[in-house]
């Protein structure tokens, strides 16, 4: 599933999933997630490159200060593409904080976007992204406390964005709520673009198997067409 979100400044920012949180899927991520099988990263990069290399090409046809066509559908098979996707030029990660990283002993995102880089011939670069503060977990949170929880909790540095096209890779969305706040501090160090690409979108109200709670309910996770991060 694809999308078209606008940026806090009025930029395009195409965002979209592999999946859906379900199944085998929600397993692998769990694996990797809770169960310490890093090697399932792999799996999940797999899923994902194919919608890698659609967001590639839809980001390399938008002129820069040039507002995107909405898009919405969804995707089946592997489009035909060129080895390396033209509209990027490195793949970031949405990075665990420094302290959350060290209890889980690595950071799933950044293990994802390494084996996506490695799939796509693509640099990974997941240190130009930061998480400068440490943030409650999103699962049990309604969509506007989901907002207000990761509010400037990033920060990337200029000499690593400044003018790159970045690829933003991220587990599970929800909301949009993370990808939103770390697309923000990326375009604040000068990235020319952020594309945001999930392996896997649930909604809102779906449970998580992994705790055994349901969310409150809310919107759906992503809506088709045009919004603003």
């Amino acid at each position: 599933m694809m999308w078209t979100a606008v940026a806090a400044d009025g930029r395009p920012v195409h965002a979209g999933y592999a999946a859906g949180f379900e199944g085998p899927v929600r397993t692998l991520v769990h694996a990797l997630k809770y169960g310490g099988r890093t090697s399932v990263a792999l799996d999940l990069a797999v899923l994902a490159a194919p919608l890698a290399r659609v967001l590639a090409d839809v980001r390399a046809a938008v002129p820069a200060g040039e507002a995107a066509d909405e898009f919405a559908g969804e995707l089946d098979g592997e489009p035909a593409c060129a080895p390396r996707p033209a509209g990027i030029d490195a793949i970031a990660a949405v990075p665990l904080h420094g302290v959350r990283r060290r209890e889980r002993g690595y950071d799933q995102a950044v293990l994802i976007a390494r084996r996506l880089a490695d799939l796509l011939e693509v640099p990974a670069d997941p240190g130009c992204l930061t998480r400068v503060r440490a943030t409650r977990s999103q699962t049990a949170l309604a969509r506007g406390e989901r907002i207000e929880n990761v509010r400037a909790a990033f920060a990337a540095g200029r000499e690593l964005c400044h003018g790159r096209r970045l690829l933003l890779v991220d587990d599970v969305v929800t909301t949009g709520a993370t990808f939103a706040a770390a697309a923000d501090a990326l375009f604040r160090a000068g990235a020319s673009s952020v594309a945001c690409l999930a392996v896997a979108g649930r909604r809102l109200a779906d449970p998580d198997r992994s705790t055994g709670k349901r969310p409150p309910a809310g919107p759906k996770a992503v809506d088709t067409g045009r919004r603003r991060l």
